[in-house]
């Protein structure tokens, strides 16, 4: 059986063409297969991303509560510490009136001895 060249390069073309057929069949399938894992693993991934961007987006809110209270704290205890500054100086106030009435009422005191002592010379 001798082939000629013409029959020897259609022959070789022939299973170069049959080899792509099956190369592309299997491509093909392949191709189908990732397809579909892709599909499968968008319809599992999305969901998820989006409850993870809805948890995200609820602890930035809770984060702006915290600092939002936060702020209100630090200024309540700001206004805390001014009242109990006013409240020190009003009582440190009243204990130098206090002093200031306690020397007047001993200075009274003499004056009501000395005015008694007076009285009771004239009396005599």
């Amino acid at each position: 059986m001798n082939f000629t060249v013409a029959k020897k390069i259609i022959g070789g073309f022939a299973i170069i063409s049959t080899l792509l057929m099956i190369t592309s069949g299997i491509s093909i399938s392949n191709l189908r297969t990732i397809n579909k894992s892709t599909l499968q693993q968008s319809e599992l991934a999305i969901p998820t991303l989006k409850g993870s961007n809805s948890l995200a987006l609820e602890i930035s809110k809770m984060s702006y509560h915290i600092t939002h209270a936060t702020e209100e704290q630090s200024s309540t205890t700001n206004t805390i510490a001014r009242s109990l500054e006013d409240i020190s100086q009003v009582a440190n106030d009243n204990n130098l009136s206090m002093e200031q009435v306690a020397q007047v009422s001993g200075k009274l005191d003499e004056l009501a001895h000395q005015q008694n002592e007076l009285v009771h010379r004239f009396n005599v």
